[in-house]
């Protein structure tokens, strides 16, 4: 499908992430572009003999820290969603996340609760 250098970490995965971006309707410049991006990427993980499987949002800050050109944190950010859903990378941990949102919401939800049971008690 693409015409990209056969070698990196991610060329196995260079094609799947071309064909993503065809199937969201993405214009062909576009995914032109953004396939620059993973295959600049996948070079810069070559040179320093990283792995796909290495690959997490470390990695991805280090490279954007380094790089003037060819920096889209966006789609860097959709080729590591590409790599989770194949397990070539592992799946964030979302237990953290859930946790703090599940406290948040009950604490907001318990407040709603106690103000929408006063004002009834008024009426």
């Amino acid at each position: 499908m693409t015409d990209f250098p056969l070698s990196g970490p991610l060329r196995p995965h260079i094609d799947a992430f071309a064909g993503q971006l065809q199937e969201l309707g993405y214009a062909s410049s576009t995914r032109r572009e953004k396939l620059g991006v993973v295959v600049d990427f996948n070079r810069w993980l070559q040179r320093r003999e990283l792995l796909a499987a290495d690959v997490d949002e470390q990695i991805v800050v280090k490279y954007l820290g380094r790089r003037h050109r060819r920096s889209d944190p966006a789609t860097l950010r959709d080729l590591l969603g590409m790599l989770r859903e194949a397990a070539v990378i592992p799946q964030l941990r979302r237990e953290r996340v859930t946790k703090r949102s599940g406290n948040g919401s009950n604490a907001s939800s318990s407040s709603t609760s106690s103000r929408s049971g006063g004002s009834r008690r008024r009426r």
